[in-house]
């Protein structure tokens, strides 16, 4: 869908995302049966205890695997293949 596709509000009666950690996997609740986990190493976890949350990024474009950095990451988001925002621990 490319840039045609514009993401600015979540969908009526739905709730923004959360976060939590439970030891060194980070748990993503975005309800109605969106519900995502990763293992993270222990600076990941640090970060999104100082922060107070993460960046997710969707996409159906890219691979996170297959990137060499968070600048490949960045970039594209700026091509708009990526929709990023920040989801709060909860």
């Amino acid at each position: 869908m490319g840039r045609e596709l514009i993401v600015d509000r979540w969908v009526a009666d739905q709730a923004p995302p959360k976060a939590r950690l439970t030891g060194a996997t980070i748990h993503i609740d975005a309800s109605l049966e969106g519900q995502w986990s990763s293992s993270a190493n222990l600076d990941t976890v640090k970060a999104c205890q100082e922060l107070g949350g993460l960046l997710l990024g969707i996409s159906t474009v890219c691979e996170p695997t297959s990137t060499t950095g968070p600048n490949d990451i960045l970039r594209y988001g700026a091509a708009g293949h990526i929709y990023l925002g920040w989801v709060p621990l909860s």
